[in-house]
């Protein structure tokens, strides 16, 4: 079921493309087409003064709506931003954000291709949406695909050495991959993990087989080259 809905593996594309370095230090091509905007939504939220939480959000809250979809004249609502743009947890991780991905143009390049590739595969789908935010260090689901919208919490991803991921009881088994070059990875697995059915109470071992056989499948034909079977495997 899954391969049929493939059309090919390696599809030929006619439009003019280009070769670009991605983050992985791999040569990959790259059509002429915008890579897609990531929206920051962690630098849209605290950079809001203070004093003007209010009319700041509802400015946003339009762009990121995903976030923000509730009435953001109620007290409760404001004072629970307020909690977690001044908790000093959140204001660190932000900090160290910034310091880290001042921007994210590169991601935005080494994302353009294997989401076109997506698109073109699955033509039920979109282009997705693409935003970061700060989760506080939710490494058990660091990003996250809801159809229309990709999340990725860019706080699991200030790399293996990071010196606040021991004190959030992260093994050193799971932050070794808690950097920037499994950005990418990651929002693919999770795409992909959408995609095929699989239910994990019922699975026998030859299911689970399959299972990754078909999670493996998907990126290798969203990444290609971009990232090496031990990357993609994480082993």
């Amino acid at each position: 079921m899954f391969a049929c809905m493939i059309a090919s593996v390696f599809f030929s594309c006619k439009r003019k493309t280009n070769t670009y370095t991605t983050n992985n230090g791999v040569e990959v091509k790259t059509t002429q087409n915008q890579p897609p905007k990531i929206w920051r939504y962690e630098q849209a939220i605290f950079t809001i003064p203070a004093d003007k939480l209010a009319e700041n959000l509802q400015k946003i809250q339009k762009d990121y709506l995903i976030f923000l979809d509730t009435n953001l004249t109620q007290p409760n609502v404001l004072k629970q931003m307020a909690e977690y743009l001044n908790n000093p947890f959140s204001q660190l991780l932000y900090k160290d954000v910034s310091k880290k991905y001042p921007n994210l143009s590169w991601l935005e390049k080494d994302m353009q291709m294997p989401l076109e590739r997506f698109v073109k595969n699955f033509p039920k789908y979109k282009t997705p949406k693409i935003y970061t935010f700060i989760s506080g260090i939710s490494y058990e689901q660091k990003t996250m695909f809801l159809d229309t919208a990709l999340l990725i919490s860019i706080d699991c991803y200030l790399g293996a050495k990071y010196p606040h991921y021991p004190s959030a009881a992260i093994p050193n088994y799971l932050s070794a991959y808690m950097d920037s070059a499994y950005i990418l990875i990651d929002c693919m697995h999770q795409i992909a993990n959408s995609l095929v059915d699989f239910n994990d109470d019922k699975a026998t071992l030859l299911d689970y087989m399959v299972y990754q056989g078909k999670m493996m499948y998907f990126l290798d034909l969203t990444l290609q080259d971009a990232a090496t079977d031990e990357m993609k495997i994480k082993y």
